[in-house]
């Protein structure tokens, strides 16, 4: 379980919908949702 707040799904499934191959975040939560949906993370 990764714990997932609202806005850091929004924010992941927005990257994944607009195209996005680099997710960049300072959240580690948000970090970790982007991984698991297959987008590389820069913290």
């Amino acid at each position: 379980m990764l714990g997932c707040r609202t806005l850091d799904i929004i924010h992941v499934a927005a990257a994944i919908v607009l195209g996005a191959k680099i997710f960049i975040t300072f959240d580690g939560r948000q970090a970790a949702l982007a991984k698991q949906a297959g987008l590389a993370v820069i913290q």
